[in-house]
């Protein structure tokens, strides 16, 4: 989509309308623009499109809308400073040393290795950790549900997808409960699991994302808290957008340093063969 976005810009400009499926959609490029709306005037465009959904989907904090997603978001922002964060490198740290082995054994036998999957189980095994609180070694014993399910949360079956092109199909897939997000329910469920047994915890068992969020659920905003069910959700968010995308991140990256990498090894020769 990137390329097509890119071919539009170069054709039409920084500010052009297309239509995406049914919904007529108005395309800025220009930075000063995108500054003005995303900052500046921010509460007069902060809901985002999303089909119609059911709870608690309804409650993702990149669903939610109006005053829901004031409270959710205005509830977690302390949960992400730096100093909360840092409580949480000890579990990115445990799994980024099985994830070093793992390198380290692939360098071993000199061989080309595609690193996505390694990175995409290195992600998941994090976000289990971190959202979850789930000790999950997925990176030594990775389970094929856990493991697949994230893999196909976004890919919508096609009859979903031609549904959407019709009239009042948000309507109609609120009341059938289609969703264009896959195997939700699944992690909905696990999550409730923990949440309720965390909950039911005098003492906190471990520092995470999740016991972050179940101590700022005491605050209230607006004379409201956080529910179960937003909580719950908040913890299935990390894993719907930060699997795929962090995997696919850190593979690119890897990729890019490896070609530096070799790139300086073949100057540094040149260099000392010419010494």
């Amino acid at each position: 989509m990137h390329s097509m976005m890119w071919e539009y810009f170069q054709r039409y400009g920084r500010v052009y309308k297309m239509g995406f499926g049914r919904r007529p959609t108005i395309v800025i490029t220009d930075p000063e623009m995108i500054k003005q709306i995303t900052i500046k005037e921010f509460p007069k465009f902060q809901n985002r499109w999303f089909p119609e959904v059911n709870p608690p989907i309804i409650s993702f904090l990149f669903i939610a809308k109006d005053d829901q997603w004031k409270r959710i978001r205005t509830t977690l922002s302390p949960t992400f400073s730096a100093t909360k964060l840092k409580e949480v490198i000890p579990l990115m740290e445990e799994a980024s040393d099985v994830l070093t082995g793992k390198l380290t054994e692939a360098a071993k036998t000199r061989h080309s290795t595609d690193v996505n999957p390694l990175f995409s189980l290195f992600a998941l095994e994090v976000i289990l950790s971190a959202a979850f609180g789930m000790q999950a070694d997925i990176q030594s014993n990775p389970d094929s549900d856990t493991v697949e399910k994230p893999k196909n949360v976004f890919r919508t079956p096609l009859w979903v997808r031609a549904f959407s092109m019709f009239p009042f199909s948000d309507y109609f897939s609120k009341k059938l409960n289609l969703s264009p997000l896959n195997h939700t329910d699944y992690f909905i469920r696990i999550a409730r699991v923990i949440y309720d047994a965390r909950k039911a915890q005098k003492t906190p068992s471990r520092k995470d994302l999740l016991q972050l969020m179940l101590e700022a659920q005491k605050q209230q905003i607006e004379g409201k808290r956080m529910s179960d069910e937003e909580i719950s959700a908040q913890s299935v968010i990390f894993m719907v957008a930060g699997f795929e995308t962090t995997g696919s991140t850190l593979s690119y990256t890897w990729r890019i340093y490896s070609l530096r990498t070799q790139k300086s090894r073949k100057n540094s020769s040149k260099n000392s063969t010419r010494l």
